[in-house]
């Protein structure tokens, strides 16, 4: 008996098949065709028509060589085929596991042999993201992409420019890297407020929830959110090079209202931002730290033109509990005091460093400076520096801090190593 079992997987990556069964009863052989992968591939096996009297079933299995589930390496039955008139059969896979796929062959006296082939699949690494023609569409590619199995923690998401309207964002559950490519002035994420029933308003629901991972090169505008009404950070989160414009953290019943522009937890960290011209009912208007912040940091950012209700207009603290670090950055004309507490209320795990802001911050550090900055034009959005600014070489001294120039460091969303966007 002679059995040839054809195996054929569409999806966007090459892949390798070897015999793994030290002594097969056949040969099988594998047939590839590649086609873009969005959610799914196919994995078809084809065989001749069984020829023996007392056929019983033909069991496929399949396991994971090294998932990240230990438990998924176990043989896992897919079909029992009965009928020794079907010679095909088609399983679909969502991730970019390697996979081995086992055929035994039954009969009325047991099982007669076995044969085994591997899939070697090339991670997937990374999804692209482009805006059809028209710009101004729902995100459905986008939150596809970011769900999908094949981006696991420490893949990305690239994204060409646009104008993505969205509800949310949610990342938390892995670590990956969203990416605009063409960076903040051309790639932009705007809320949308998707219909409910009649009568029925839910509560705002976080823009973009992240947990771990990088953002980068987007303008973020118009969310509206209980926390954070841009984005809410927590983990090792890393947002850089990008603009939160016009985002509201809004009030209700319990305390919410914080972190009109980010609400940040944890280590998140926020390097070279522009933050402006967003609203907290209560507390942080352009970002608010969370009594949850353990090592929070604020890089080379741009913090002017936010509000809060209550306390803390630019950036805004309420417990001290770990450690926050301003640094390198310009936070001016904020509604609410531009920074909360003030200095005369800080201590040590809060440090404002060689920054632009008030003249009691600077007289709290002599390393920050008061004057006016001299945007090149803040009324539209351009907050580059004027060639007379005294925010110019104004930040840390320390080589790592310099701009990509090799001078010292600018104060601001672009000056530093990552300035130049």
């Amino acid at each position: 008996m002679v059995l040839l079992v054809l195996f054929s997987l569409a999806c966007e990556f090459p892949f390798n098949t070897n015999v793994t069964s030290a002594d097969p009863i056949f040969e099988i052989t594998a047939q590839t065709s590649t086609i873009k992968l969005i959610d799914s591939a196919f994995v078809t096996l084809t065989w001749p028509l069984v020829g023996i009297d007392d056929f019983t079933a033909l069991e496929i299995t399949r396991s994971y060589i090294e998932p990240w589930d230990s438990a998924s390496s176990e043989g896992v039955l897919r079909t029992r085929i009965t009928s020794p008139n079907v010679n095909t059969w088609q399983d679909t896979i969502y991730d970019d596991e390697s996979l081995r796929y086992t055929i035994l062959v039954l009969s009325s006296q047991g099982p007669l042999g076995h044969s085994e082939v591997v899939v070697e699949l090339q991670p997937t690494t990374s999804l692209i993201i482009d805006n059809p023609p028209g710009g101004h569409v729902l995100s459905e590619n986008l939150i596809f992409a970011i769900l999908s199995p094949l981006i696991d923690s420490g893949d990305s998401v690239l994204v060409y420019p646009g104008n993505y309207f969205v509800s949310q964002l949610d990342f938390s559950h892995k670590a990956i890297h969203l990416i605009g490519v063409q960076g903040a002035g051309r790639t932009y994420l705007s809320h949308i407020v998707l219909p409910t029933e009649p009568g029925r308003q839910p509560p705002p629901a976080v823009m973009l929830k992240m947990k771990g991972g990088l953002l980068e090169g987007f303008t973020i505008r118009d969310g509206v959110s209980l926390q954070g009404g841009g984005v809410h950070a927590a983990g090792s989160a890393i947002i850089r090079q990008c603009v939160l414009d016009n985002n509201h953290a809004a009030a209700s019943y319990t305390r919410d209202g914080d972190g009109g522009g980010l609400y940040l937890e944890d280590a998140a960290r926020v390097r070279n931002c522009v933050v402006i011209n967003n609203l907290a009912d209560k507390i942080g208007g352009g970002i608010y730290i969370s009594e949850l912040a353990v090592d929070v940091q604020i890089i080379n950012s741009t913090i002017y033109g936010n509000r809060a209700g209550s306390q803390g207009g630019g950036i805004a603290r309420i417990r001290n509990i770990g450690t926050v670090l301003v640094q390198n950055s310009i936070i001016i004309e904020n509604e609410a005091a531009n920074i909360y507490p003030s200095a005369a209320g800080s201590n040590p795990s809060f440090r404002v460093l060689y920054s632009l802001t008030d003249a009691e911050w600077a007289a709290a550090d002599s390393t920050n400076i008061v004057g006016d900055p001299l945007f090149i034009d803040p009324q539209r959005g351009d907050f580059h520096l004027d060639s007379g600014s005294v925010a110019i070489n104004a930040g840390d001294p320390e080589p790592s801090f310099n701009d990509p120039d090799g001078s010292r460091n600018d104060l601001g969303a672009y000056g530093g190593p990552w300035g130049q966007w």
